[in-house]
């Protein structure tokens, strides 16, 4: 029996998010490629959608918890190279957090890029319903679950935009005063002390604090609403920068750095 056929064998015998599932755990053993776990019509949103929801309810029973939604601007490289015209989101995991080494290689990781991590802590002033917005710099590790790349976008998005891991910072309290400032401000990426990448806030749909909208419409989407335990990741704020051993940080200087070590 031919190899694809030992797989698709095999793939029968759990759920399509179960496998997904092994994909972000890395596995070492031979896993069903992801043309046959995705759903067969992945151009339609709506079945994007549905896996996503039924990929949270699986990470859930495994222990897994979503902690938040990316939201991709469609000025990203991975979207433009697909010649994508809409901003993507997608779900993430507990097991994409907590860490700030990786191992490129055992975990397929391709790119750095930047991000803002933005956290609405839990609503104050009573019936006035107003919530306070903390921000935080973050470095995302990136790349392909699929051999090369995802062939359309919404492959893409079912790949979760291809997040590897999301190292945030230390989280600020962000005024209202100062969400002009946030637009205008400037970062820089290093590895090892060298300066590799320059982006800002405003490579986001002129806005970054767009994201957050989109991220909460999601979550509805996908069942829940996001809260203080949520937060949403606002990614590609500047080129990719390829992986390399070092050590990453993108500084942000009054809202803080934040660093990761690739091995």
């Amino acid at each position: 029996m031919q190899r694809s056929s030992i797989r698709l064998l095999n793939s029968t015998l759990k759920t399509s998010t179960e496998i997904y599932l092994e994909y972000l755990s890395y596995v070492n053993k031979e896993l069903p490629l992801l043309s046959d776990v995705f759903p067969k019509s992945a151009n339609n949103v709506d079945s994007v959608i549905e896996f996503h929801k039924q990929l949270c309810a699986t990470a859930t029973e495994n222990g897994q918890q979503c902690v938040g939604i990316k939201v991709v601007s469609p000025h990203s490289d991975p979207i433009k190279y697909l010649k994508g015209s809409k901003p993507l989101c997608a779900p993430l995991f507990s097991s994409m957090t907590g860490k700030d080494k990786f191992l490129a290689k055992s975990c397929n990781a391709q790119y750095v890029e930047t991000g803002i991590c933005f956290r609405l802590s839990d609503t104050v002033g009573g019936a006035t319903g107003e919530s306070t917005l903390h921000v935080a710099p973050a470095l995302e590790i990136t790349g392909s679950r699929f051999p090369f790349f995802a062939p359309t976008t919404h492959d893409l998005a079912c790949d979760l935009c291809g997040c590897i891991g999301v190292v945030e910072g230390k989280p600020v309290l962000l005024s209202p005063s100062e969400y002009d400032l946030l637009l205008g401000y400037h970062f820089v990426l290093t590895c090892d002390g060298e300066p590799t990448e320059i982006g800002s806030g405003k490579l986001f749909e002129g806005n970054p604090l767009n994201c957050l909208q989109l991220a909460q419409n999601y979550a509805e989407q996908l069942g829940f609403t996001l809260n203080s335990s949520h937060f949403v990741l606002c990614s590609s704020l500047s080129p990719q920068s390829p992986v390399r051993p070092g050590v990453f940080e993108a500084n942000w200087g009054k809202f803080g750095k934040v660093h990761c070590t690739i091995i």
